[in-house]
């Protein structure tokens, strides 16, 4: 399902939905939309309208496998940490940051997670993180430019990754990727270079 959040098209959109599990939801804001758009509320709203059987009053996806963030606005890092906290089967995570997003640490914990692909190209060096505590993951494909910092925690295991930062990731971070049968990197001081 795609969720469009641009003139009341989410409400539009949940009101036609009928399946009775909801197991991909995407959520794109357009250019028109305007920045303050609260992507909690509209989750919320998601399983207000019983999108799926049995949901408790707490956003929760009990079912969702694959979950894209295309440019995404939250409100702070806390409501990042509490969407992904609640997706306790989810398998693929693909996200494609803006710059004025409200993370500053970005900080991904799925431990079910299989396949991450992170996008963070923003016009300007930021401050922050990209902390990675996916244990199970086993493929990962990261483009930042942003000068973050990096880390990875609990030893994953890859079977294939692809790395390219306008940083230098630290020693723990490369260790990790030892494991993966098919890697590539780029360490490059050029920008806007990108896997995706």
């Amino acid at each position: 399902m795609a969720v469009y959040l641009d003139d009341g098209a989410i409400d539009s959109s949940l009101q036609l939905h009928k399946a009775h599990v909801l197991e991909v939801l995407i959520i794109e804001l357009s250019r028109q939309c305007p920045v303050e758009v609260d992507v909690g509320k509209c989750i919320a709203n998601a399983v207000d309208r019983k999108i799926f059987v049995d949901v408790p009053s707490l956003v929760c996806f009990p079912s969702l496998k694959y979950l894209y963030l295309f440019r995404v606005v939250f409100k702070d890092d806390d409501s990042l940490a509490r969407l992904l906290s609640n997706c306790p089967i989810l398998k693929l995570l693909y996200v494609d940051r803006l710059d004025q997003d409200n993370v500053r640490n970005f900080s991904i914990k799925v431990p079910s997670l299989k396949t991450l692909w992170y996008n963070y190209l923003p016009a300007h060096i930021l401050e922050g993180s990209l902390v990675i505590d996916t244990p199970n993951v086993k493929k990962m494909f990261i483009s930042d430019n942003s000068g973050n910092s990096c880390s990875i925690e609990n030893n994953p295991r890859f079977d294939e990754a692809g790395i390219n930062f306008f940083c230098n990731p630290d020693d723990k971070f490369m260790r990790s990727l030892s494991s993966a049968m098919n890697l590539e990197i780029i360490l490059t001081q050029e920008r806007y270079v990108s896997f995706f």
